[in-house]
């Protein structure tokens, strides 16, 4: 049955017309990276196929090839002929090594170039988080995957938040590793596959060298003038509302907790607690508090 399962939904993503692949927006720039993971082939199709039915490429997909490459130290390595978006390349590698999905995940490693040429290398985690005596840690478990680690070609430690496509500094992390040599196969499994390109943003991947407080008097900022009297323009009232919150979901973590709970402590405003209590709410719920 799961096999049966997974060859239609492999059909289905080949059945992406050609003609889809190129009615792209010209504009869009799609990164040609890969990433290496000690799996079978057939687990890394399986993983593929429930990639795609866990983000519906929407109405409008895009086509992508991926060639799966198995590799004489028995991991396989994903290629991407055509480039793919950097942020479904980032988001696959941690689906493929998420701890949620698989009780001993293996380690997915990928070379990304972000869109403003620096070159990183990042791996997923294969531990879940540490929780409280008697609780399940993968009762809250993030099937995505959450987090990959690495670094920079030019030796900067770097975390990447894969759901909120945030890529910050990091005090500890993984070296920078060399991509290994890559053995072509001439019996490559190709994968065509329907991928969604509008989380495709200028800045995936280019370092957000914002600390946590800063993005919390953003967020303050934006409500201040969501209360004001410039609010009664429409315009004005639906940007920030969209930057408020997308600078609250690059703090649902525990730095950006800690950062809201230390600025509850100074706020003097109605307006400032009320923004910094929403705050809190979805930072603790993982999703947007709707007014």
């Amino acid at each position: 049955m799961r096999r049966c399962l997974l060859m239609i939904l492999l059909a289905c993503a080949g059945l992406v017309s050609e003609a889809d692949a190129q009615d792209r927006d010209p504009s869009f720039v799609p990164a040609h990276d890969w990433i290496l993971v000690k799996e079978t082939v057939e687990t890394v199709q399986a993983d593929i196929a429930a990639y795609l039915a866990r983000w519906p490429a929407g109405s409008r997909p895009d086509t992508f090839r991926i060639e799966l490459h198995p590799q004489p130290d028995g991991q396989v390595a994903l290629l991407f002929p055509e480039g793919v978006p950097a942020p479904q390349l980032t988001r696959l590698a941690a689906w493929i090594g998420s701890p949620c999905r698989k009780r001993v995940p293996p380690v997915a490693a990928a070379w990304v170039v972000a869109p403003d040429g620096v070159a990183y290398y990042l791996e997923s985690e294969p531990a879940l988080d540490t929780v409280e005596e008697g609780q399940d840690p993968r009762d809250d478990c993030d099937a995505e995957g959450g987090l990959l680690t690495g670094a920079s070609r030019a030796g900067q430690s770097v975390r990447y938040d894969v759901p909120r496509t945030r890529l910050v500094k990091s005090d500890a992390g993984r070296p920078y590793r060399e991509a290994p040599a890559l053995r072509r196969s001439d019996a490559a499994t190709t994968v065509r596959v329907p991928l969604d390109v509008t989380i495709e943003r200028s800045d995936a991947l280019v370092l957000d060298t914002r600390s946590e407080p800063e993005l919390v008097d953003e967020a303050i900022g934006d409500c201040r003038v969501l209360n004001g009297p410039d609010a009664a323009i429409g315009s004005v009232w639906f940007w920030h509302q969209a930057h408020r919150a997308d600078v609250s979901r690059k703090l649902w973590h525990e730095a950006g907790r800690a950062a809201i709970a230390a600025r509850m402590t100074t706020a003097t405003t109605d307006v400032d607690k009320a923004c910094l209590r929403r705050l809190a709410r979805e930072a603790e719920i993982f999703d947007i508090v709707r007014e």
